[in-house]
């Protein structure tokens, strides 16, 4: 009996951002054909996530190596014990060193692409991406080993939270060290993506004092939480963002949130290599699943999948890039 071919990923004439994925575990060959895949799909730009102690420098590397990847700072509730004032001065000194250089380049950026084609936006393919150079490699997307601080590739404080779940770190811990954190985003004019499970109440709380000091907010990522914190949050003006389970046959709660959340603040994730979206549940995921993702929340949602994509990188670029020229709608390649 011969096995079901599972169905080819969809591409779609709108670029794709992945707000949320963690590419530092896959191995170098790994990480290469993904990222080739992510953009065979049409994803334009990718934030790989911070966790931990330990891989702060390895995501500002990946970040620093590819045009297209950006990244985020922060200790995940998991290893909030891990967390040391060291680990702090690292995590303030890199989310604060690129944000004058950044503005400056942003705006130089968008100078140029005035001047030479009439339009902020230009032609990314001919321009060479965001930074406006020529590539290093043949997919258009190796750069050299430049601190990724400096080229404002820090995009966030993240992943931050609580976790009462697994409870790997004890519960006073996990507030202490993301409240300081909320303050280095606050500090560092960042926003913040947030994790939290079986933690509504105190994540709330929370965020009820740090949030008026976020100028951008953030996101609760991989949102399965209740309906409550979901309408606080937004109601706040934090994003949700949303990955495969909103594809799992049982996560009627997800849907629920989806459907309660105004497409305005929604966010596409992976959270790659976790949650793979039906129909490869079961393998590893990747930023190349991101239009079945697209495809569910715009069912839920009772949308057209394109109009749903336009509306998802407008909200990806409010929140993550706005130091950067608007990508491309117009079937744009990756940068």
């Amino acid at each position: 009996m011969t096995r079901k071919k599972r169905r080819e990923i969809p591409r779609f004439r709108c670029p794709i951002i992945e707000t949320h994925c963690h590419l530092d575990y896959l191995d170098a060959d790994s990480l290469a054909d993904e990222l080739g895949a992510a953009r065979d799909s049409g994803v334009h730009r990718i934030v790989t996530i911070a966790v931990s102690p330990d891989n702060l420098a390895t995501v500002r590397s990946i970040a620093a190596a590819n045009r297209d990847v950006f990244c985020t700072q922060g200790i995940h509730p998991h290893e909030a014990e891990s967390y040391t004032e060291a680990v702090e001065a690292e995590i303030r000194r890199f989310a604060t060193a690129g944000i004058a250089a950044g503005a400056t380049q942003a705006a130089a950026i968008r100078d140029d692409r005035i001047a030479a084609t009439g339009s902020p936006v230009g032609n990314l393919a001919e321009s060479g991406g965001e930074s406006g150079g020529e590539s290093g490699a043949e997919s258009g997307l190796e750069i050299g080993a430049h601190d990724a601080a400096a080229d404002n590739k820090i995009v966030a404080i993240g992943e931050i939270g609580l976790d009462y779940y697994y409870d790997h770190a004890d519960r006073s811990v996990q507030r202490k060290v993301f409240a300081r954190q909320l303050a280095i985003a606050a500090d560092a004019g960042l926003p913040v993506v947030i994790h939290t499970r079986d933690a509504d109440d105190d994540t709330r709380s929370i965020l009820a004092e740090y949030a008026p000091s976020l100028a951008r907010r953030g996101v609760i990522h991989s949102f399965s939480s209740g309906l409550a914190l979901a309408e606080f949050a937004l109601d706040a003006g934090f994003d949700l963002g949303f990955n495969g389970m909103v594809t799992f046959r049982n996560a009627d709660n997800v849907r629920a949130a989806v459907e309660l959340a105004p497409v305005e603040q929604i966010l596409l994730e992976t959270d790659a290599p976790y949650l793979t979206p039906v129909p490869y549940r079961g393998q590893s995921n990747g930023p190349r699943y991101l239009p079945f993702i697209a495809e569910k929340v715009a069912e839920v949602k009772a949308m057209e999948v394109e109009a749903l994509l336009a509306q998802c990188i407008s909200n990806s670029e409010r929140l993550f890039f706005p130091h950067l020229a608007p990508v491309d709608r117009e079937g744009a390649q990756a940068a």
